[in-house]
């Protein structure tokens, strides 16, 4: 009995170390199959980025994606571009309308002014009683208010050194003119005749360059 005992307990201790043997090599073999599978990741994904092919169709999907988003922002610039340059020059007709209309003014009344002076050099001097002096005064006066209308209703679109030109030469003509009709008898105009042709030599040459497209300053002086 006594050996029989002892034969289980070797039988025991045997299975014991069979089982823990199995055990100690089912973790190696499990090592072993993890480091493998994390060499066979690594490698399939190096296998993958060199590969010509695969670098080639990653190249062709950002170009495009690149691409599409640059051309998206071009279309955005050009279509921003387009809404100003529609505005500018919308902006611009208008301007030329009005400034035109300013000009058309300033030589009707100067024609005007011009054919009521005439007819007072063809008639008694300054200081006579001339019967028709009141009214041509009157006319004068209201000559230059429709005028100044025009232009103070249009100094925007002028700009202020091209009204600040124009109303030089506007006042001088005027000052000229009444002093032509109502001043005293032996006044001397000549200064004032001077003043007037270089008033309106400098509105001609800003003339000029509005007719012949050149810019014209809005914000220096001329």
């Amino acid at each position: 009995m006594a050996q029989s005992k002892s034969e289980v307990n070797s039988l025991s201790d045997n299975i014991n170390d069979s089982h823990m043997s199995s055990t100690e090599g089912s973790e190696a073999l499990g090592n072993r199959i993890r480091t493998l599978e994390e060499k066979a990741s690594s490698s399939r994904v190096q296998s993958i980025s060199t590969n010509p092919l695969v670098l080639l169709i990653m190249g062709f999907l950002l170009s495009g994606i690149v691409g599409g988003l640059l051309t998206h922002y071009h279309s955005i610039r050009q279509q921003e571009l387009a809404r100003v340059r529609s505005f500018s020059d919308e902006l611009n007709k208008l301007r030329v309308q009005k400034i035109g209309e300013v000009w058309e003014t300033v030589d009707k009344t100067e024609a005007d002014v011009d054919v009521i002076l005439d007819k007072v050099n063809k008639a008694p001097g300054p200081g006579t009683n001339n019967a028709n002096t009141g009214e041509d005064v009157d006319n004068i006066i209201r000559l230059l208010r429709e005028q100044n209308v025009v232009i103070n209703k249009n100094r925007f679109w002028l700009g202020e050194p091209v009204y600040s030109r124009i109303k030089e030469y506007l006042d001088i003509n005027g000052r000229y003119a009444l002093d032509k009709l109502i001043g005293h008898s032996g006044i001397d105009l000549t200064e004032t005749l001077k003043k007037r042709e270089q008033a309106k030599q400098d509105i001609i040459q800003i003339r000029n360059m509005f007719l012949k497209g050149e810019p014209i300053s809005t914000t220096h002086e001329l």
